[in-house]
């Protein structure tokens, strides 16, 4: 991951950068599993992602 992504922040402090790109990781990751755990339809085949319970406007009503 360390050549592929470039963080873009508003310092120039480098700790910091490396912080929110540490942070953003960390986010993407926990998206990530989110999706995985709570989301996916139990089938045979690939795993594939139930889209429609990811909507927030169903969800809420």
């Amino acid at each position: 991951m360390r050549n592929i992504v470039k963080p873009r922040t508003s310092t120039k402090d480098a700790t910091f950068r490396y912080f929110f790109t540490i942070i953003s990781f960390l986010l993407r990751n926990l998206w990530l599993y989110l999706q995985k755990k709570h989301f996916i339809i139990v089938k045979p085949g690939p795993i594939t992602i139930d889209e429609e319970c990811l909507k927030c406007s169903d969800n809420l009503t």
